[in-house]
């Protein structure tokens, strides 16, 4: 996907904060289309290099599962595998599909 089509933005610029009211936005819009049958998964790489010194600790906590939420389908489930946000879904909005701006938050 071109990355003129993706942005991310959080409400802190504090890099590994915990607090409960961060939230990561993913937004982005589709090159051609999603998945047509409404569900599959969407992959945002996390580079290592957020890696917090030596404390092993990751901008996007691993154990933070099923944090994500979407307006435009339903997130059935969500993690950090490796340096991956996996957010799997169903039930994609037909004007979500394709030519539309899709807004992933993840706490």
């Amino acid at each position: 996907m071109p990355t003129a089509n993706i942005e991310l933005t959080s409400e802190s610029d504090v890099l590994g904060t915990t607090t409960s009211s961060n939230f990561l936005d993913i937004s982005f819009t589709p090159a051609t289309t999603m998945a047509p049958d409404g569900s599959g998964t969407i992959e945002v790489t996390m580079p290592y290099w957020y890696n917090l010194g030596s404390t092993g600790v990751y901008m996007y906590n691993p154990v933070a599962t099923n944090k994500c939420s979407s307006t435009c389908m339903q997130v059935t489930h969500s993690e950090l595998s490796n340096d991956v946000i996996r957010i799997k879904y169903t039930n994609m909005l037909e004007n979500c599909i394709s030519g539309s701006k899709i807004t992933v938050i993840c706490r």
